[in-house]
C-alpha cells in the first residue's frame, strides 16, 4: 500500500472525469481518502456537473464524500457549447441521474477553506477550469496556502487542443488560471504535451467496458460515445483520456518527469486565448521577463564595460519572476496503461 493521499477534486464532470472519479473511488492499489468534490462550470453546466458527480458517488457507494457546487460561468467568456459534441447535453451522454442538490453548498470558496485549513498538507487537484480555485484563492490566501500541492490538468507547450496554441481548461477560463498562477501556492503542472503519452486503445476500452470490471455500467455508453472521436471520429488508434492521466499522476507521482518552469498564459481573446508561455530554459525564462529594451540596454553596458558580469545581470532578471510551477513534461504513459488495467480489474492491491 502507498502512502495516505488526503485529495480534494475540483472537477468538470465531463465523461473523462466521469471515468477518473469511478477508477480513483473504486481502485485498492492507493491509500486516497477523497475529502470533498468541487464542480465547475466546464465540460458541461455546473448542475450538470454537480448532477454527474452525484451519479458517480451513488453508483460507487461513497455518497459520504460532501459535494460543493461552483462557478456557473469562467470570469470573463461566456461558456463554451461546443463540448456537446464530446460530452453530450448533460454532460454524460444522457448517463446523468437527476439528483436533488439542495444537499450540495454553493459556497465553494468557503469549502475549500475549510478543507484546507482541517486538512493542512492535502493535494487539490484540478481537472477543470480554474474559475473555483481562483476565487478561493482570492478569499481565503492564507487558508489555500495550507495545501501541500495544487496539481492542476491544463495547458500545453507544442500543440493545443480548442485552438492550435490553447489546451481547453485554460481557454475557457484564461483570468482564472492567470490568478492561480500568480498565487505563490505549490503548483505541479500537468500540460498536454505530457499527459497525452497516457492512452487506451479500443481493445483496452472493450476490456474495460466489458464483464466485471470496476467501470459501472451506467458509465459505459458515455465511455464508447467520448472515445470514438478518437478511434472513429479521428482516425487514431487510441484515446487520450486527460482527466484519468491526473488522477493517476495524483496517486502516484513517480509516473513524471518534472522540472521547475515559469508559466504565463494569454488572457485577451482571439486564437491565442489561453495559450501558456512555457519557460523551461534559462534564455526562456530571461525572454519572458525582461523586453527587448532592457536586454538592449543591457547589451550596450556589456560592450562598453570589460568588467561588466552578464550572467549576473541575467541572474538577478530571473529572480525578479522566479519558476512559478513544477512543470510535468513527461509521464511514463505504458506504465500508467499497465496500473489502471489491472487495478480496473481488480488484480492488482499494492504497487
Amino acid at each position: 500500500m502507498t502512502h495516505f493521499l488526503p485529495l480534494i477534486i475540483d472537477t468538470d464532470p465531463g465523461v473523462d472525469d466521469a471515468l477518473a472519479l469511478a477508477w480513483l473511488l473504486t481502485q485498492a492499489a492507493f491509500d486516497v481518502h477523497v475529502l470533498g468534490i468541487g464542480v465547475v462550470a466546464g465540460n458541461t453546466s455546473v448542475q450538470n456537473a454537480a448532477r454527474n458527480a452525484l451519479t458517480v458517488l451513488h453508483t460507487v457507494n461513497r455518497t459520504d464524500i460532501p459535494v460543493a457546487i461552483g462557478a456557473k460561468q469562467p470570469r470573463e467568456f461566456p461558456l463554451s457549447q461546443s463540448n456537446i459534441l464530446i460530452h453530450g447535453t448533460d454532460g454524460l451522454w444522457g448517463a446523468s441521474q437527476n439528483h436533488d442538490l439542495d444537499g450540495c453548498t454553493t459556497d465553494i470558496a468557503t469549502f475549500y477553506r475549510d478543507l484546507a485549513l482541517a486538512h493542512p498538507g492535502a493535494t487539490l487537484l484540478t481537472m477543470g477550469p480554474l474559475t473555483n480555485v481562483a476565487l478561493a484563492i482570492e478569499r481565503y490566501p492564507q487558508a489555500l496556502a495550507q495545501l501541500g500541492r495544487l496539481l492542476i490538468l491544463g495547458g500545453t507547450k507544442a500543440k493545443g487542443s480548442m485552438t492550435p496554441v490553447s489546451e481547453y481548461n485554460f481557454w475557457q477560463d484564461p483570468h482564472a488560471a492567470q490568478i492561480v498562477l500568480a498565487s505563490g501556492l505549490p503548483i505541479t503542472l500537468l500540460i498536454r504535451d505530457a499527459f497525452t503519452a497516457f492512452q487506451l486503445s479500443q481493445a483496452d476500452l472493450a476490456v474495460i467496458c466489458g464483464g466485471e470490471t470496476a467501470v459501472p455500467p451506467i458509465l459505459r455508453t458515455p465511455i464508447h460515445l467520448y472515445t470514438r472521436l478518437y478511434t472513429e471520429v479521428g482516425g487514431q488508434t487510441a484515446a487520450t483520456i486527460p482527466d484519468l492521466a491526473a488522477v493517476l499522476v495524483a496517486v502516484d507521482p513517480t509516473f513524471t518527469t518534472t522540472q521547475p518552469a515559469l508559466v504565463k498564459i494569454i488572457t485577451e481573446d482571439g486564437l491565442t486565448r489561453g495559450q501558456t508561455i512555457i519557460g523551461q530554459t534559462f534564455s526562456e525564462q530571461v525572454t519572458m521577463i525582461a523586453d527587448d529594451d532592457e536586454m538592449g540596454r543591457l547589451a550596450q553596458e556589456a560592450m562598453q564595460d570589460p568588467a561588466f558580469d552578464f550572467q549576473a545581470r541575467l541572474a538577478e532578471i530571473l529572480r525578479r519572476e522566479p519558476a512559478n510551477v513544477e512543470l510535468v513534461t513527461a509521464v511514463d504513459g505504458p506504465r500508467m496503461r499497465q496500473l489502471f488495467l489491472e487495478t480496473i480489474k481488480g488484480t492488482s492491491q499494492t504497487t
